[in-house]
């Protein structure tokens, strides 16, 4: 008689096992994979905090490449020699260079001018983008109107133009309306905010997440008596608020990463970033790298708390604007 291998119950425990192992084997192989790119995100932004944290001396960049390639060498690129918070207090006040005076109180502190002028822009803008893409979203998610299909089709067809293309546009635009209204022209808080109260891509977001609701919600509304804008913001709003939160984030975001346009289009009123621009050779030794690292770490501070701070609105309105 011969002799099988084995039973076909012990030939499908075996064959499950080496599957349950393979799996195992991948899912290590995948999260690996995932630490190495978290750690070579992150890289920089550790860079940034260390640098903020070292010595003037320490803290101008070198090449990793010379002939000391040792371990210590290594770790002083990344790790601080002693922490001097005091250039947190240094970076806020503008003590960059041998003849920096010390502003008298917080008030003066060219950083509270800063940090003043992007919260004023960025409220201001987020306000704008959130009544100008609600109504434009509710109206294409909504309402039949001739042609709507087609217009919509262009709005989108915006969002392939280079954010940076419109710059000239809105520039001419902007100084044209400063001659007919002073408050509406270039070095005002209006031109910054202003050509930027609208958005193809806020507009195509919020449409998703209003024809995500049932639309029984919006036949009993009709029932009850509810017009179009009351449904809107009795019923569409409260229930899409992880949207609109998603919206509000990422326009305030916009507003407060801003470089080039407030550079160009209000270079008398400093934002974040373009007060970041004073930091580079402003002093005897060239850049401050250490200051110029602790300013940079303080402007990305608002941001990171209000990602933290809407972090599970933040992932739900993104991970719910495609169920349709």
């Amino acid at each position: 008689m011969i002799k099988t291998a084995g039973t076909p119950q012990k030939v499908k425990a075996g064959s499950l096992l080496s599957s349950r192992a393979s799996n195992r084997l991948g899912q290590l192989f995948l999260h690996i994979l995932i630490i190495m790119l978290l750690l070579l995100m992150l890289m920089p932004f550790f860079w940034m905090v260390a640098t903020s944290l070292k010595p003037a001396a320490d803290a101008t960049p070198q090449s990793l490449n010379g002939e000391d390639k040792s371990i210590s060498r290594f770790l002083g690129f990344f790790l601080p020699n002693g922490l001097h918070f005091e250039n947190y207090g240094d970076a806020w006040n503008g003590n960059y260079g041998s003849s920096a005076k010390v502003p008298k109180d917080f008030f003066d502190a060219p950083f509270t001018r800063y940090f003043t002028n992007s919260i004023i822009v960025g409220v201001a803008q987020t306000i704008g983008v959130l009544i100008t893409s609600t109504l434009a979203a509710y109206a294409f998610a909504r309402l039949k109107f001739w042609g709507s299909g087609i217009l919509f089709g262009f709005i989108l067809a915006t969002m392939a133009i280079p954010h940076e293309a419109s710059y000239i546009p809105n520039l001419v635009i902007v100084t044209q309306l400063g001659n007919v209204a002073g408050a509406l022209g270039t070095n005002t808080y209006t031109a910054l905010f202003l050509p930027w109260i609208s958005s193809a891509f806020y507009i195509f977001l919020l449409r998703q997440f209003f024809m995500s609701l049932p639309q029984e919600l919006y036949e009993a509304g009709q029932l009850d008596g509810l017009t179009d804008i009351g449904y809107l913001w009795r019923i569409a709003v409260p229930l899409s608020m992880p949207a609109i939160l998603t919206v509000a984030l990422f326009a305030f975001q916009g507003s407060w990463n801003a470089f080039l346009w407030p550079l160009i289009a209000a270079p008398t009123i400093p934002v974040i970033q373009t007060g970041l621009r004073t930091f580079l050779g402003n002093s005897e030794v060239g850049t401050e790298w250490d200051l110029l690292m602790a300013a940079a770490t303080i402007g990305i501070v608002p941001m990171m708390f209000l990602y933290f701070l809407v972090q599970r609105r933040f992932i739900e309105g993104v991970s719910r604007t495609g169920i349709k």
